[in-house]
This record gives structure tokens, C-alpha cells and sequence, in this order.
């Protein structure tokens, strides 16, 4: 009798451990952005990314694709200014991804991400890419070969992984996860 009354109330801790009064295991915030090396200020604008793309319910592997990739663009300066009139976070071009933008919506870090968002939604590569949870690195270099487009694909892929191993923070528990 006792031995069931113990294992009833694990069974009952596991499934219900509010109603127990044992605390929930913590749960993170912000799983991607914490896990790289950012000033505060740039871990804030990695935060907003990561938040917004949660809300479209996008992969934890292509948040960390997006995150690494607008590090490598702006060191994710929301305000930055590239050649060739590329503006934002992300580095949007009026003449491609950021068509039909403003300036000030390129420079707004949520307007960046939902217009990234219908490019990862439209591209199937991405999408598959996606189911991909914790393949940091494939995820990665999809969402720069599929979304960026940089005209030498694999050798800016392959920099933007190798950017993501140099960020990360603890390599053998983020990798594996």
C-alpha cells in the first residue's frame, strides 16, 4: 500500500507539480539567443528576433539561422546602413527582400522579421529545413543559401557556420541541442 501511495505521488508530481506545490523546472526565456556570446544591447535585438519568430511559430534552428545571419550583416544594429542601399537588422535591400518597404519599417526590428518570415514560408527548402529543431549549423546555412542569397552561396554559408561556432557559448552542450 505504501509503495503505491509513493509511486502515486511521483506519478502525480511529474503530471501536475503546481498542484503539488513543487516548482516547475525552469524554462528559458530565450533558448537561442542564450546560448551565444552578444553585448547586451545586441542580445536584446537577438531577443526581439527570437520572440517574433516564436510568435509564427518558427524552428529553434532557423531562429538561430536568422539570429547568426543578421549578426553577420549588422552585428544586429537595427539601424545599420550597408553598400548598395541595404538597410536593417537583416540588410534589406528596397530592391529585393524589402520591396514595397520604407526605410523606417527596414530599420524596425518585428516589420525586418515578418517580412523574413514570408520568405521562410514560402521557400520549401526552408520550411524542411526547419523540422531540422537543433541542426544549428544545416539550419543555418539554409536560411543564408535560401533567404540571403549572397552570390557565392557555399563559401557564405559555410562563414556564417563557422560565425555560429565562434558565437556559441558553450559548444559541446549547444551543439548537441
Amino acid at each position: 500500500m505504501r509503495r503505491k501511495l509513493i509511486l502515486l505521488v511521483c506519478l502525480c508530481s511529474l503530471l501536475f507539480p503546481s498542484k503539488l506545490g513543487i516548482p516547475a523546472p525552469f524554462k528559458r526565456m530565450f533558448p537561442v539567443s542564450d546560448r551565444l556570446n552578444l553585448r547586451h544591447d545586441q542580445r536584446m535585438v537577438a531577443q526581439q528576433i527570437e520572440s517574433r519568430l516564436r510568435k509564427h511559430l518558427i524552428s529553434d534552428g532557423i531562429i538561430m539561422g536568422a539570429i547568426v545571419n543578421a549578426y553577420a550583416e549588422s552585428r544586429l544594429n537595427p539601424r545599420a546602413v550597408g553598400p548598395g542601399n541595404t538597410h536593417g537588422v537583416f540588410q534589406l535591400l528596397p530592391s529585393g527582400l524589402g520591396h514595397d518597404m520604407t526605410i523606417d519599417q527596414m530599420h524596425d526590428v518585428n516589420a525586418s522579421v515578418d517580412r523574413v518570415v514570408v520568405a521562410i514560408k514560402k521557400n520549401r527548402k526552408m520550411m524542411a529545413a526547419g523540422r531540422l529543431e537543433h541542426d544549428f549549423e544545416n539550419a543555418i546555412k539554409a536560411f543564408c543559401t535560401e533567404i540571403e542569397r549572397p552570390k557565392n552561396k557555399e563559401m557564405r554559408a559555410m562563414e556564417r557556420a563557422a560565425l555560429f561556432r565562434k558565437l556559441i557559448k558553450n559548444k559541446s552542450k549547444s551543439l548537441q541541442k
